[in-house]
This record gives C-alpha cells, sequence and structure tokens, in this order.
C-alpha cells in the first residue's frame, strides 16, 4: 500500500494515480471494493443484447474448481420479440465453450425477460424453473451442476 501511494503521488497519469491511491486505500481497508469484485449484469443490457452474446459471456465466469469432471453440453432456447434463439454452453475440462446448442442432452427455455431477471439477480433459477417460467429438459441434477460451476449467484440457486 505504502509503494502503491508513492506512485500514485509521484505520477503524472491521472489514471495512474487514481488506480494506486484507490488500490492502496483497499489493501488498508480504507475503501470497501467488494462489489467491483463481482460481475453483474444489467436487466437492461441483457434485454437490449442477443440472448447467444448474454449466455456466450458465461464463459468467462466458469470456476474451474467446481467445474472439474464436468462435461455436460446445455442448450438454452430464449424466446425474443423477434423469434427463437438456440445457443449452447459445452462445460468440459475445466472450460465452458460456446455452441449453438444442436446436439446438447440438457436444455433450459424461457422468455428473454426471464433471462435478464435470472442473470441480474432478480430471481433465481431454482425459482424460475419452479413457477415454470424456465422449462428444464433432461437431467436437473446434470443442469444444476452445469450451472453451479459459474460466478453468477442467481444460476446456482
Amino acid at each position: 500500500a505504502e509503494v502503491l501511494r508513492t506512485i500514485g503521488q509521484r505520477t503524472t497519469s491521472a489514471n495512474v494515480r487514481g488506480w494506486c491511491l484507490t488500490r492502496a486505500r483497499d489493501l488498508e481497508g480504507l475503501a470497501d471494493l467488494d462489489r467491483h469484485r463481482v460481475h453483474r449484469f444489467g436487466r437492461g443490457q441483457v434485454l437490449a443484447t442477443d440472448p447467444a452474446t448474454v449466455v456466450g459471456a458465461l464463459r468467462v465466469l466458469l470456476d474451474p474448481v467446481p467445474a472439474g469432471g464436468v462435461d455436460d453440453h446445455l442448450r438454452w432456447r430464449v424466446a425474443t420479440v423477434d423469434g427463437e434463439v438456440a445457443c449452447g454452453l459445452w462445460v468440459r475440462n475445466r472450460v465452458a465453450v460456446p455452441t449453438d446448442g444442436a446436439g446438447a442432452e440438457l436444455e433450459l427455455a424461457m422468455a428473454h425477460d426471464v433471462l435478464a431477471d435470472v442473470f441480474s439477480g432478480r430471481r433465481s433459477m431454482g425459482d424460475a424453473v419452479g413457477d415454470g417460467s424456465v422449462v428444464a429438459t433432461g437431467d436437473a441434477a446434470r443442469i444444476a451442476t452445469v450451472l453451479s460451476c459459474f460466478e453468477v449467484a442467481s444460476l446456482g440457486s
């Protein structure tokens, strides 16, 4: 923290100064930056984006530890105002690979607004499946295992 503070005080770059001083405050416990350490999807952002792009973004939110030993392909079918979008994620070898969803044994089907609610944390996937907003096809335990591999709390609950 002391070194970062010194660098921040001596640099002529406003960006570097801001980053160094903020990081120093974080290390000293003077700034709470926990909310910046968790990825969040905005509901409006999800609604304004193609569902395949949103689902594909999960690949960078895969936690490799719970993904160990998982080898499952999950298709997502999302009804939008323009029709239906099908896409997929294949979790294997501790990596999530975006696909077109063809050939997947597991499937989740939902409306675009339900996808936005789940990704933004307004409701959990478990609640959406429970009330019929999401239709899960295939082995429910395998679907739950795949969803729990991602660092999006609302998917794993």
